[in-house]
């Protein structure tokens, strides 16, 4: 039958045209320059939180890493946006000027003005420049604050996220964000970090600032590194500068480096020639000009942070891990040796070279996986100088560090990643906007632009008030990336909202996720974290499962709406339900394609065939019938 031979053909035809594995990767923009802007809160609340004024130093060591060649400023914000480090190329007088300039940070600022510093710190930053690496490190503990008027801090803030932000990440910058304090608007940071595949870092205590502000170095500057074992470091001939960073706990011994020929050197000793030492309170970072070649080790308390970074001939080019991935990604990762005359290929050198990933995050097992150049597997030729391994698949949510190790046996280099791996594509957060009775509420959803293109996603939510029925609802489309839902909840009422979401990956791969259910009524709602503590993981997973096991009783409808005005939009709950069964959530997402792809076609061929029946079969049909009846002809079943 010419009806069901069709069908056959479009099913065939629809798996065809899905990719069985379709690889995303992000590879490091050859022979570009990083630039790198650094913002930093000088609010009066960082009095509270910050109070010994621990951004001194932590600016001082990300100013001190910084690779001469590279570009860089430093701004600060309050009221007023001031720059602190001229912006411009990097050189031994700059880090001299930064390293002083850091004394000057206080906090004295009366606003918090994010929009000024955004758009002062990046006023150039106005179209893609390939041979630019832009990343932008923005520390804040509040929320934008310009005025006492809060209709011009919310309109501060949409200018923000539908202007500015769309103007960086169409200048092709990345902004990494650091939440000081409970008070930083957590919602509004992810969501800079989430558009512009920047990493987004809740900082609990300013202890922590020295550290959080190197792993957002690392993510900014590529930087060779050598591994430290136990303390000890191989320095081969190649490495033209080295520098040491240790971390010091209170009450720490003062740190000491032993030189391969038993020379030790130290922070009080009479300056060495060559020789650069920075000692802070909580750090030593150490720069050392034509290495002695051997084994350096040093006499410190061991740190999981601590690094040695060079300057080498002999380099390391790989790929950089994602900032974010999801659990079912596959992920190629490569590595390749290089000298100045470009990839080694020597097959005598590549054989005594061992290259290794090993993938390690908190109460789990170390995991290593081997980079092979044999063409094997995912490897695509044998002894190209490529080594090649995938990552991915079947990784547990949670943050991930990942440590590339490269062992020459007289030589050996080392980077390090940090990956957070989510269940979902899009980030869920309930925040009491303000107390009272009404209290306001406010549901976001932030896309991670890193996973899937925004612009393609579809919002299925239904909104149920406790102890009656569910009602299909739309959540507003408010910015280039953020859906939210704002309404009013009386005492004592509580709403569940349960949200599904469809997008296409950013390799063009259709996605589909069940988000799960989130009550506004009873306080403040975060993206699930990795840091929680068991019983609280355990208790959400228990939930979710119990809310999953519970038979559906409403419909949802697809909801993509996009809002192009300056104002918030008011969210009306539709009383009708959805058309239509939500899709299983578990099933594949391309069988899921296929599924409604066939069936869509099917009801059109059949209303095609009855059409066809009813109105060509009879004398005289009208034209567009008639027109309607041709097309369907091939598609009637044979007699």
């Amino acid at each position: 039958m010419r009806f069901s031979t069709l069908v056959l053909l479009l099913s065939l035809g629809i798996g065809l045209a899905v990719p069985a594995y379709a690889k995303e990767s992000a590879m490091n923009n050859e022979g570009a320059v990083s630039d790198v802007r650094v913002l930093i809160d000088i609010s009066g609340s960082m009095k509270k939180n910050d109070p010994n004024n621990l951004r001194v130093p932590a600016l001082r060591l990300i100013t001190q890493l910084l690779p001469e060649g590279t570009n860089g400023g430093v701004w600060t914000f309050g009221q007023f946006v001031n720059m602190l480090v001229t912006s411009g190329q990097i050189d031994k007088k700059w880090k001299s000027n930064a390293y002083k300039a850091a004394a000057e940070i206080n906090s004295a600022g009366m606003y918090t003005n994010i929009e000024g510093v955004l758009e002062k710190s990046t006023w150039d930053w106005i179209k893609p420049d390939p041979k630019a690496n832009r990343s932008i490190i923005f520390l804040t503990d509040g929320l934008l604050d310009i005025s006492k008027d809060a209709n011009e801090n919310k309109k501060a803030k949409n200018r923000v996220l539908k202007k500015t932000l769309n103007r960086l990440k169409d200048a092709g910058a990345t902004i990494h964000t650091i939440a000081l304090s409970g008070d930083a608007d957590k919602t509004f940071l992810r969501q800079l970090s989430a558009a512009t595949k920047g990493w987004y870092e809740e900082v609990k205590t300013a202890d922590q600032l020295e550290r959080i502000f190197f792993k957002m170095f690392e993510k900014s500057v590529p930087v060779e590194s050598i591994p430290l074992t136990d303390n000890k470091v191989l320095v081969d001939s190649s490495i033209r500068e080295l520098t040491l960073l240790i971390f010091r706990k209170a009450g720490a011994q003062n740190v000491e480096v032993v030189l391969p020929n038993g020379e030790k050197i130290h922070y009080n000793m009479t300056k060495m020639e060559g020789v650069r030492w920075r000692h802070e309170e909580r750090y030593d970072l150490i720069t050392v000009e034509s290495p002695l070649p051997g084994e350096w080790s040093i006499n410190a308390d061991l740190d999981p942070d601590n690094r040695v970074m060079v300057v080498a001939d002999l380099k390391v080019r790989a790929n950089k891990l994602p900032n974010l991935m999801m659990g079912e990604d596959l992920y190629p990762y490569y590595v390749e040796l290089v000298e100045k005359a470009g990839i080694i290929k020597k097959v005598e050198f590549l054989d005594l070279v061992k290259v290794s990933l090993e993938r390690n995050a908190k109460e789990q097992e170390k995991k290593e996986i081997k980079l092979n150049d044999d063409g094997k597997q995912d490897d695509r030729k044998a002894h190209d100088g490529r080594f090649t391994a995938v990552i991915g698949e079947g990784i547990p949510q949670g943050k991930y560090t990942y440590t590339m190790l490269v062992d020459g046996i007289t030589f050996k280099r080392s980077k390090r990643y940090t990956v957070h791996v989510v269940d979902h594509p899009v980030a869920v957060t309930v925040k009491e906007v303000k107390p009272g009775d009404p209290a306001k509420y406010s549901l976001t959803l932030t896309p991670y632009s890193e996973l899937i293109k925004p612009e393609t996603i579809l919002i299925d939510a239904v909104l149920k008030k406790e102890g009656s029925g569910g009602s299909a609802i739309t959540i507003p489309r408010t910015g280039p990336n953020e859906w939210r839902l704002d309404m009013d909840i009386n005492q004592g009422e509580f709403y569940d909202v349960k949200i599904s979401v469809q997008a296409d990956r950013v390799s063009g791969k259709a996605i589909s996720s069940d988000l799960g259910s989130y009550r506004l009524g009873d306080g403040d709602i975060e993206p699930y974290r990795d840091d929680e503590p068991e019983e609280v993981v355990e208790e959400k997973v228990k939930e979710e499962a119990k809310e999953e096991s519970k038979p559906e009783s409403e419909n949802v409808e697809e909801v993509a709406e996009e809002d192009t005005s300056d104002e918030e939009v008011d969210t009306e709950v539709e009383g009708e339900e959805a058309e239509g069964e939500a899709a299983g959530e578990e099933d594949p997402n391309w069988i899921m394609t296929i599924v409604k792809v066939v069936g869509f076609n099917v009801v059109l061929i059949l209303i095609g065939f009855f059409v066809y029946r009813k109105f060509i079969a009879k004398p005289k049909p009208k034209k567009n019938d008639d027109e309607e009846g041709e097309e369907e002809e091939e598609a009637k079943p044979d007699d």
